[in-house]
């Protein structure tokens, strides 16, 4: 998920302006995604707690990294290869 193009497929709703990890807590998609530290300091990481996800409680440089792993996870593990259906199947 290096791709600098990838873009944010929805909106992030702040929840808490400090949150459990004393920063901003966000909800995105079923996710939650929580600055570590208060904005403004000089080093912030970004918890992603997505139950199922691999990813779920390790450190991110970004909210939107955490965001894009969300939405790679959705769109791309959970939903499968889509496959058009053959006619007479059902």
């Amino acid at each position: 998920m290096n791709d600098q193009t990838t873009s944010i497929l929805y909106e992030a709703d702040l929840i808490a302006q400090a949150g459990r990890l004393g920063g901003l807590a966000y909800r995105y998609r079923g996710a939650a995604i929580e600055a570590t530290a208060a904005p403004g300091a000089r080093m912030l990481n970004w918890c992603l707690k997505f139950p199922g996800h691999p990813s779920d409680g390790q450190l991110f440089a970004s909210r939107e990294e955490c965001m894009q792993l969300v939405d790679y996870w959705l769109e791309q593990i959970l939903s499968g290869p889509r496959q058009a259906s053959c006619p007479g199947r059902g």
